[in-house]
């Protein structure tokens, strides 16, 4: 049961990191806060993970546009 419990939880938790990702892309596309309002270890960690994400939707896009290109073939 614990084993349950806690692969729920770390579960939940890679769901709430990706929240909170967006949250501070938000806050800092609003100009509710400054991305240099963080402290420099959160700003590292968030830079390397947006340029992480920005990567992964690139290579999303470019298979989606490839198959675009088969279907109209």
């Amino acid at each position: 049961m614990a084993n349950i419990s806690q692969q729920s939880l770390s579960e939940s938790d890679v769901a709430f990191i990706r929240v909170i990702d967006d949250l501070i892309a938000v806050l800092v596309e609003k100009k509710v806060i400054s991305i240099e309002d963080l402290p420099k270890p959160a700003r590292e960690k968030y830079a390397a993970r947006h340029k992480l994400r920005f990567q992964i939707q690139g290579i999303a896009e470019l298979v989606a546009d490839s198959e675009d290109d088969e279907d109209d073939a």
